[in-house]
């Protein structure tokens, strides 16, 4: 299972109430439209987002792949905040990936089944940065909504906001990152990894974690 190569992955299994969200490497990573002339800096729209975002399925798929944090870093997450107090209505958070840490091992489900990483992601909405297991990124695709809070919430705190040419880029990294060529020795590391993740894994922190969201 460890020789899988580039786009060759497996559907990953969804949430039901995800279905049909077009989650996992399997979709196309395009850079349409062209990318506009550095001078001109047109700022990013709601798709251009969208082509850079990750969800949890996808995080399995490469986040033991040589390179992950360095291309995924600068990409973007949809955050599950969990249901609104009075509302009950599920609440989400667009949020920009500014890099990576390490913390108490979590389960999380791949193409090849489930496995165990310590890995968390550093999301920055604003200037607000909060770490999250990749299971709290989800799978649904940003909306209007969303991304209008998010810009003004950048605006409000002088955050800047990317162009469509800095997002074209961080879709040729992806690219790059899904169509990594294995080499033996990195089959072994990344054994060697999972392994040792799984021998510290405490089976009830899943479900502490599952609460949590």
């Amino acid at each position: 299972e460890d020789k899988t190569r580039g786009r060759d992955y497996s559907p990953a299994r969804r949430d039901s109430d995800e279905e049909g969200t077009g989650d996992d490497f399997s979709r196309a990573r395009s850079r349409t439209p062209e990318k506009e002339q550095e001078k001109e800096a047109p700022p990013a729209e709601l798709k251009d987002f969208e082509r850079v975002r990750l969800g949890r399925n996808e995080f399995a798929q490469v986040c033991f792949t040589p390179g992950f944090e360095s291309a995924i870093t600068g990409c973007y997450i949809r955050i599950a905040l969990g249901p609104h107090p009075e509302t009950g209505v599920e609440q989400y958070r667009m949020a920009v990936i500014k890099g990576f840490t390490t913390s108490r091992p979590y389960a999380l489900t791949g193409p090849q089944g489930p496995f165990v990483t310590d890995q968390y992601v550093k999301a920055a909405h604003g200037k607000a940065v909060k770490e999250f297991p990749f299971i709290a990124a989800s799978s649904g695709k940003f909306t209007d909504n969303e991304l209008n809070r998010y810009q003004v919430t950048c605006t409000n705190e002088n955050v800047k906001l990317p162009t469509k040419a800095y997002l074209a880029d961080k879709i040729d990294e992806i690219n790059n990152l899904i169509n990594h060529k294995w080499t033996s020795e990195e089959i072994k590391a990344r054994l060697a990894k999972r392994n040792e993740l799984k021998r510290r894994f405490d089976p009830a922190e899943r479900e502490r974690v599952g609460k949590l969201l």
